[in-house]
């Protein structure tokens, strides 16, 4: 954070876009890959050009993918794990893996706007800050392929203006 904190203007506010990426223990439902994430994140930068992004994921190729991506726009506190599946692996310890769970839910709280699929994780953080429950996206359902395209969603402004390109 204060890499970040150093190079932005302290006097305008700091937007912050909360990004929840599941990869190595998304088995209940499919995943939901970085690439849907993009047009969202797209829009939010090239609206809040000075923003950061807060990458939390347990799966170390989708923060990269994002880092690729967004460059040193991106924050993260843990870079992910190298497992394939988080639960069952037994290298970590119980409690770690619940440290760094709770600690990313309350990062993901902070944030301006969330960008999530179906998880208890970035569900706790939306509880955690109440007015997330109207600044959210859900990319797990289908009906959200893109911003112009979220049928039983509520999508804001910033993600349905147009691009530049």
């Amino acid at each position: 954070w204060e890499q970040s904190d150093a190079r932005r203007d302290t006097t305008a506010p700091l937007q912050l876009l909360g990004v929840h990426l599941r990869g190595t223990d998304k088995v209940v439902r499919k995943k939901v890959p970085p690439e849907r994430y993009y047009p969202f994140v797209d829009a939010y930068v090239r609206t809040f050009p000075d923003s950061l992004v807060f990458v939390a994921s347990d799966d170390q190729r989708y923060l990269g993918m994002m880092q690729r991506r967004y460059g040193e726009r991106v924050v993260y506190r843990q870079a992910g794990y190298r497992s394939k599946n988080i639960i069952a692996d037994r290298q970590l310890s119980a409690y770690d893996k619940g440290a760094d769970a709770i600690i990313d839910a309350l990062l993901l709280s902070t944030c301006d706007f969330l960008i999530k699929t179906t998880s208890a994780l970035s569900e706790f953080a939306v509880w955690w800050n109440l007015t997330l429950h109207t600044r959210l996206i859900d990319l797990q359902f289908d009906d959200c392929l893109s911003p112009a395209n979220c049928k039983t969603q509520t999508v804001p402004a910033w993600a349905l203006a147009p691009s530049e390109t």
